[in-house]
């Protein structure tokens, strides 16, 4: 991943190369680096066997390329790097076998099973490949016993002295891409792909004494949730602090490494390094998988300097089909104000369970595995991390503006068609009810510090939703002949909507005689304060007059909702009279 030439005589950068993750060939080529050898060194520890995950484009190739090295003992490729006077360059390192699974592809071929083939030999070739670099034979096979006896062959030729390191990049990418292809769907072709993946990592684990060390990258952990067993070996250390600063770049380092690219582009700006600095925070900055160091989207950097200019590029290409499917009942407005908590999600050895079982056999999808997802994915990050009632969570929420305006949009995507049908029959009661999905969460985990939603929050998530769906919209704050939350212009009515907030509805105080008085007297307190509320409502919208140029009928509506949780629990036609 990325960065930066440098003038060797000033040590000064003067342009940009975005998107070279071959950490030998920044070296020598004279690119600037910026430096993460010292993640590098603790990962190649002895022993070391580990999952770490992170979004697309942040850096995952280049470590595992600067750790390659590193084991092979290219000693001058390390020189004036924090790591290089604490390795011992003369113990001739070890044998490393790399596996890069971005290219590989089961989508192909009319049948699963020829899809399934081609990936095989896919992974033939990877093992075929390393056996050649390493000067060993293997025997054809199926993938997972080449795999195998290529870590026979190598500890063979050291005479057992030592293991070979396994880095394994992307290993995810082959069933990605199956899902996105099927839209989040499982099929014969999926299982198939994932059995496939399966049994050739599970090398990783049954031959674990013939490997020195072992880190395994990726984009999501929900494709091994299904197969703990064969995987349980691994030391998840997604949001493990030691390694949160390990991809990405600090304000710091950029400025390091990208010095004058930086000060050229606020010019061109008219702007300070501050100023820039401002808008790359609200643009590529927020990115934090510890709760603790935030950092900047290291593509969106790399690729702002070397084009001098500033451009969301990262987030350009949206989400995954397979995202999109997770996302339809587990929609949160919270998550763009405090943010959602993820319970027993935390570093150590915790993999995502349940997300790929759910896919597998297209059960709905739990909502904390979709924010898992999400995380995952880059468009969400960790705020902090708390004990909650004795277990370890995870507070998550998009890492910027800009990120956050994403996932509103993919979310919308999902929700569009329903509600654009509901508006084209002219339905405002449907059109309520479909966005009350949109915008309500019915999970337990939101974020509610004050205890109470506030009508105001209401009107805001509405009024996201409708004023993306047309322009014939106006809300409270531009009208003026009386009250009215939202007008809306249907294909045949003009509809005006009021809004209310009740109490929620009444908790269980027991089965006693009194607990059932209890129960039954709130909940009467309840139902009039709904018909006081009705009934003030009313005479409010009945008194509007909208000031829209169309003579269209008008049809008025009250909605209310509890401040407990902002559930949409009364939809009512006004009449005129």
């Amino acid at each position: 991943m990325c960065v930066c030439a440098f003038s060797k005589s000033t040590g000064r950068a003067y342009s940009i190369e975005a998107g070279c993750s071959n950490f030998e060939e920044i070296r020598t080529e004279g690119h600037a680096y910026v430096d993460k050898s010292r993640y590098a060194a603790l990962l190649s520890e002895d022993s070391s066997m580990c999952l770490l995950v992170r979004p697309r484009r942040q850096g995952k190739s280049l470590l595992l390329s600067t750790i390659q090295c590193l084991l092979e003992r290219k000693e001058h490729l390390f020189r004036g790097l924090a790591v290089h006077d604490e390795i011992d360059w003369h113990d001739g390192g070890v044998p490393v076998i790399t596996f890069d699974l971005s290219e590989a592809s089961a989508t192909k071929g009319e049948n699963p099973m020829e899809g399934v083939k081609m990936f095989h030999e896919f992974l033939r070739k990877l093992v075929r490949d390393n056996a050649k670099r390493l000067e060993v034979e293997v025997a054809e096979g199926m993938p997972y016993g080449m795999f195998k006896d290529l870590l026979l062959a190598v500890s063979k030729k050291t005479d057992g002295k030592k293991e070979a390191a396994v880095l394994i990049d992307e290993y995810d990418a082959p069933l990605l891409q199956v899902l996105n292809k099927n839209d989040g769907m499982m099929d014969e072709r999926v299982r198939e792909t994932r059995d496939a993946l399966h049994s050739f990592l599970h090398v990783t684990k049954s031959s674990a004494h013939l490997i020195h060390c072992q880190i395994i990258m990726g984009t999501n952990k929900f494709t091994l949730s299904d197969m703990p067993s064969q995987m349980d070996h691994l030391r998840d250390i997604t949001h493990d602090k030691r390694f949160g600063a390990a991809m990405g770049f600090s304000w710091a380092e950029i400025e390091a490494a990208f010095g004058p690219a930086v000060e050229t582009l606020a010019g061109s700006r008219n702007e300070t390094v501050p100023d820039l600095r401002t808008e790359m925070s609200r643009r590529y900055g927020g990115y934090c998988y510890d709760g603790y160091q935030k950092v900047f989207n290291a593509w969106d950097v790399s690729c702002a300097l070397q084009k001098q200019f500033v451009k969301d590029f990262w987030l350009s290409v949206g989400f995954g089909s397979w995202l999109k499917k997770l996302l339809r009942p587990n929609v949160a407005p919270a998550l763009f104000e405090k943010g959602v908590i993820i319970p027993e999600l935390c570093a150590g050895n915790t993999l995502d369970k349940g997300l790929f079982e759910a896919l597998r056999n297209n059960l709905p999808i739990d909502e904390r595995q979709a924010w898992r997802a999400l995380l995952q994915g880059g468009y969400l990050a960790v705020v902090e991390m708390k004990d909650i009632k004795d277990k370890a969570s995870l507070v998550l929420k998009p890492p910027n503006d800009f990120v956050a305006a994403v996932v509103r949009a993919g979310i919308f995507e999902i929700f569009e068609p329903a509600l654009r049908n509901a508006l084209q029959n002219d339905d405002m009661a449907k059109v309520l009810k479909e966005t009350s999905v949109f915008v309500q969460s019915k999970t337990y985990w939101h974020i509610r510090e004050i205890g109470e939603v506030l009508e105001k929050e209401v009107q805001g998530w509405y009024a996201m939703t409708w004023a993306a769906l047309q322009d014939e919209f106006v809300s409270e704050q531009s009208t003026l002949k009386g009250r009215a939350d939202f007008v809306f212009e249907g294909t045949e009515n003009t509809h005006v909507v009021d809004f209310g907030m009740v109490s929620g509805a009444t908790s269980n105080t027991g089965f006693t005689p009194e607990g059932v008085l209890k129960s039954q007297k709130r909940e009467s307190e309840r139902k009039s304060e709904i018909d006081a509320l009705l009934k003030e409502k009313t005479m409010q919208v009945r008194s509007y007059v909208p000031t829209l140029k169309n003579k269209k009928p008008i049809r008025r509506w009250v909605a209310l909702f509890t401040r407990s949780r902002g559930e949409l629990v009364h939809v009512s036609e006004v009449s005129e009279v």
